[in-house]
């Protein structure tokens, strides 16, 4: 039988251990994980991608809610980002009614929700059903004489550490094997690791899955190049803390809050919110950014670890028989919670293509590590666009710029200045023309003259426009009033 070995525990370790347990079952499954070294544990957030994820490894979503303490979420809103107070919305929009269809001109492609906000100076988030049930605490499920209906897809929010112990229970029953060791170095023949030496013992691997998080224990010893963003991307250590609550219903939302030197992550699960402060600590000590958790969170517990990382990738994260997974191919922080999204889409793509996996084949291993390098790209645009807001109260927010941008933000930029975004823009981006409208009128740089020449183009009868608009807000609206919030599923998860 094929061996095949993950380096690594943790989230990214166990998810490609039950992946490769489930869709490759003619191979032993070893996982190598040390009791030495912990989870880190600081991402407890995802995209709705997340709940499909682990329906493909037959993980129900009553084991996120009850073991891992799961709450639903919608999006994120961004507080304070304009150093205004103001806040902003990004939702997982996904509004498939007839009235979203676009409006074709100039050949862009622009949804009549979008301009008929922006005509109104509303908020173009706010007309979807994803923004509502934010603002109103509510869950996409719809309780009637026929059970629970799941109204719209949704992403989760968990506690880390628990969802790794969670999925380390059931691989192990599942038949993984587990080994407590350290692998302190690799043989290599070529491109190809024949045997991993641990600490402990000795492993002979047909493929290596590298999830040892930042460590990365296997790439960094393999022919590969890190690509560093560092340069424009400086948000680089952040110092973990929680928040103790007693809520009775939580926000379905992560809250990213605009501080100083930086943000802080607010995630809400069970019995906490989980927290961190992201900063340049070229700008700022930690002393400092403990000090301003205390003045803004006087309850917060901060446990006094924290970490340090570069925003990058591997230019090549598949080399010969070896694939980093997660943290070990690369890193654009928390902001946008796509870490995971990263994590599984490698997952996915090797596990689920065995004749490619184990024959080595260079051309799917080309193309998977270039798929690899456009997501990061893409990921790393949109996250810096962020931080081009008014504020310039501190170092940290006057070196943001449309002109200290990314080359390829910047060109996206200049261009939507004077011409609305075109789905052609976007085309096989990670991040939709809905993402970049959200973003873009959040952080103040939506031309809105742009988009009401559209808006004052279109033939169709204004006021037919309006009142459908008007009709399609109350219908959701309704559609709210029937809905469940967080304490429901807390009380009920059985029902999923």
């Amino acid at each position: 039988m094929k061996e095949i070995v993950v380096v690594g525990g943790g989230t990214a370790g166990w998810l490609t251990a039950l992946f490769a347990n489930k869709y490759l079952p003619d191979c032993n499954v070893t996982v190598i994980e040390s009791s030495d070294i912990g989870i880190l544990g600081a991402g407890e957030g995802t995209i709705p991608h997340f709940a499909r994820v682990l329906e493909m490894i037959d993980i129900p979503l009553t084991s996120i809610f009850a073991d891992a303490s799961g709450t639903t979420k919608h999006g994120i809103k961004f507080i304070n980002w304009n150093g205004d107070e103001s806040h902003y919305y990004h939702v997982f929009h996904s509004d498939q009614d007839v009235f979203n269809h676009p409006a074709n001109v100039r050949d862009s492609y622009v949804p009549l929700t979008f301009l008929e906000s922006i005509s109104r100076n509303e908020s173009i988030s706010s007309s979807t059903l994803q923004e509502m049930m934010c603002v109103e605490n509510k869950n996409p499920f719809i309780i009637d004489d026929d059970g629970m209906q799941v109204l719209e897809d949704f992403a989760l929010h968990f506690n880390a550490k628990e969802l790794s112990v969670l999925l380390r229970e059931t691989g192990i029953e599942r038949g993984v094997k587990v080994k407590d060791d350290i692998i302190k170095d690799i043989v290599l023949e070529g491109d190809i690791i024949t045997h991993l030496i641990g600490k402990k013992s000795e492993y002979k691997p047909d493929i290596v899955y590298d999830c040892s998080g930042f460590n990365r224990a296997i790439i960094s010893k393999m022919n590969s190049t890190w690509l560093s963003y560092k340069e424009t991307e400086t948000v680089n250590k952040a110092i973990p803390f929680v928040i103790p609550h007693n809520n009775i219903i939580l926000e379905p939302y992560t809250k990213s809050l605009a501080m100083k030197h930086g943000w802080c992550w607010i995630i809400p699960v069970n019995n906490r919110y989980g927290c961190g402060y992201t900063f340049d600590r070229n700008l700022a000590t930690d002393e400092e950014i403990i000090e301003e958790i205390r003045e803004q969170f006087p309850t917060a517990k901060i446990p006094g670890s924290s970490f340090e990382f570069e925003s990058g990738h591997y230019k090549k994260s598949w080399i010969g028989n070896c694939i980093a997974i997660g943290l070990s191919a690369g890193f654009i922080e928390p902001l946008e919670a796509t870490s995971i999204f990263a994590t599984t889409a490698a997952i996915i793509d090797s596990v689920m293509m065995p004749n490619m996996l184990f024959g080595l084949n260079h051309k799917y291993i080309d193309e998977f590590n270039t798929n690899y390098e456009k997501l990061s790209i893409d990921i790393h645009e949109f996250v810096y666009c962020h931080y081009i807001t008014k504020r310039d109260d501190t170092e940290f927010w006057k070196k943001f710029s449309v002109e200290n941008s990314p080359i390829g933000l910047k060109e996206k930029l200049d261009r939507w200045k004077d011409y609305p975004i075109d789905s052609d823009d976007l085309l096989g981006r990670f991040f939709s023309p809905s993402s970049w409208f959200q973003l873009l009128q959040g952080i103040d740089m939506l031309p809105t003259e742009v988009y009401m020449e559209i808006y004052n183009s279109i033939t169709l009868n204004r006021d037919f426009v309006s009142r459908k608009f008007k009709e399609e807000k109350d219908r959701k609206l309704e559609i709210i009033g029937h809905l469940t919030d967080n304490e429901y599923i807390r009380r009920e998860e059985n029902l999923l």
